[in-house]
């Protein structure tokens, strides 16, 4: 295989990290706006556009979940799988590039 052909293959696999890190902090901010506003009701675009989300994203953060558990604060549980996965992806994109 050429050099060119291998680039070529790092950067679309890079380039598709990015987009699932950017649909993975999409999903992230949407989490914190319903936790946050709880008597806001989204339309259906928005909860459309949200079970899209949820649905990319939840199985690599359910598997994560197994081994990753929440940090409890008195009653509150703060969960940093998406963090962790944020940082993997971020970790397997630059070691792509180079």
């Amino acid at each position: 295989m050429s050099l060119a052909f291998i680039f070529f293959i790092k950067l679309i696999l890079s380039w598709a990290i990015r987009i699932y890190s950017t649909i993975l902090l999409l999903r992230i901010i949407m989490d914190w706006v319903f936790a946050l506003a709880r008597n806001w009701r989204p339309g259906n675009v928005i909860m459309s556009i949200y079970n899209v989300l949820y649905s990319l994203t939840q199985p690599p953060l359910r598997w994560l979940g197994r081994y990753i558990p929440p940090l409890r604060l008195g009653s509150v549980g703060l969960d940093f799988t998406p963090i962790v996965l944020w940082f993997i992806l971020d970790v397997i994109a630059a070691l792509l590039v180079y």
